[in-house]
């Protein structure tokens, strides 16, 4: 081969070799200068001192630490998982009845003998700056005003509004709650205890959600996806009921896609311990709900609902 020709392979290939070492340092720099975060991912850890990723991973956003006396919801749920029961093929199950089961609002302060649960709700979660107005007989109320959640509607008729149990009735019956005495059943339907567990809701949203899980269904309003799933989670943990995998995956969905505080995940071990304890006690109203013994409310008066 001639000595020229030789030279210039020699002078290509050292040319070539050089492109690959600038395009290496290039490409270098550019993943360090334009590193691309990966999605976060939710892995399970023990309940105490766990660390559940934030959105968006970087030295100005670390891992919230759950700290030691604080209960992880997440790890509760994990490992409750289980399908709900099913009386078409358990014959030691029975059938869900939402009055047999749960029974009616009841009336809880007995100084107000008219005044039931749903009553209760209505004024609990009532803008206090707008006055209620009450319907014939001061038992039911007629007008007021709530800054509906579901919807983000402001609402001033109480007849447009129902009480939505979060977790519903029947979803707790099949999920645990079929094996508890009709006492505590009556207990959870009218548990006021805390403010998420009952909420006033649009009577339209509460009908389509009717017995749904976060599976198949979520408020419109996204602005309470977040308070929705914290509050479904709490409830599961607080009564120790089941969760499907269904509902697992969805409410971990949301707290991926909604961006959900990481706070909203866990509860104070003390004010677990608190509502638990409450659970364990039914209302007056509701003792020997479910026997000959127990004595059903007044008749609903007019205006008032189950719902």
């Amino acid at each position: 081969m001639h000595m020229f020709s030789t030279l210039g392979l020699r002078s290509s290939f050292k040319g070539l070799l050089a492109l690959v070492v600038m395009t290496l340092g290039f490409q270098a720099s550019f993943s360090s200068a334009y590193e691309i975060a990966e999605t976060p991912k939710f892995v399970i850890h023990p309940v105490i001192n766990i660390q559940i990723p934030p959105t968006t991973p970087s030295p100005a956003n670390p891992p919230y630490v759950v700290p030691a006396g604080v209960y992880d919801l997440l790890q509760y749920l994990h490992s409750h998982v289980a399908p709900l029961a099913n009386p078409s093929t358990d014959a030691t199950v029975p059938k869900y009845n939402r009055l047999k089961h749960f029974g009616p609002w009841v009336v809880q302060d007995k100084t107000n003998p008219c005044h039931n649960t749903r009553e209760n709700i209505l004024e609990r979660d009532s803008d206090r700056s707008v006055s209620l107005t009450f319907n014939p007989g001061g038992c039911t109320i007629a007008y007021g005003l709530w800054h509906e959640v579901y919807t983000a509607a402001e609402v001033k008729d109480a007849s447009a509004l129902q009480i939505d149990h979060v977790v519903p009735l029947a979803e707790v019956y099949y999920s645990g709650g079929w094996k508890w005495d009709g006492a505590k059943r009556c207990h959870y339907a009218n548990f006021m205890g805390n403010n998420y567990h009952l909420q006033a809701v649009a009577k339209h949203e509460n009908l389509s959600k009717g017995d749904s899980g976060p599976d198949t269904y979520m408020p419109p309003n996204h602005a309470e996806h977040c308070n929705y799933v914290a509050a479904w989670m709490r409830i599961k943990a607080i009564w120790q009921l089941n969760i499907t995998s269904g509902e697992l995956a969805a409410i971990e969905q949301v707290i991926q896609v909604e961006h959900c505080d990481p706070k909203l995940q866990v509860m104070d071990a003390a004010e677990l311990a608190a509502q638990q304890a409450l659970t364990s006690t039914p209302i007056a109203a509701c003792s020997g709900f479910g026997t000959s013994a127990w004595v059903p409310p007044p008749h609903a008066p007019p205006g008032a609902s189950v719902q």
